[in-house]
């Protein structure tokens, strides 16, 4: 939808800044609930052009049909209303939040289905990516490519 429209596309990241010591003091099941709530509350927080996508490898992945002007702006609101909607559900757990968004702006037209293909799988790496770096730098990163 987004390329055929020339609209730009995010894709955000959220996972736990701490997952590993939550796992160490916790426990896997215990870590899996908190993952399960994250996905779920995402889902209910999600807005118009928000969309709850997967969780890949620790990490939660949200489409956002946004520039990164909104994109930034749709990530900060996840991370301050999801950090204490988690924090209230798992009280001595410490949870600490990791947002982070990868985007690509369709302002020339995708040559065809192949290149597309490429595109969503640089943007599955590169949001994990971003929301890893959010842990190292507990900024809220957000990158947006251009069509070349």
């Amino acid at each position: 939808q987004a390329a055929r429209d020339h609209r730009p596309l995010g894709l955000m990241g959220i996972r736990i800044a701490n997952d590993l010591e939550l796992i160490q003091k916790h426990g896997k099941d215990n870590y899996g609930r908190v993952m399960e709530e994250l996905q779920r509350f995402s889902r209910q927080i999600a807005r118009r052009g928000e969309f709850q996508l997967l969780y890949r490898g620790h990490v939660v992945l949200s489409v956002l049909l946004a520039d990164e002007h909104e994109a930034t702006l749709g990530a900060r609101r996840f991370d301050q209303t999801l950090g204490p909607m988690l924090a209230k559900r798992f009280p001595d757990f410490g949870l600490r939040l990791a947002v982070g968004v990868s985007g690509y702006h369709f302002s020339a037209p995708v040559k065809d289905e192949a290149e597309l293909a490429r595109l969503a799988e640089a943007l599955f790496w590169d949001a994990t990516d971003q929301a890893t770096r959010a842990v190292e730098t507990a900024g809220i990163p957000v990158t947006y490519r251009q069509a070349e």
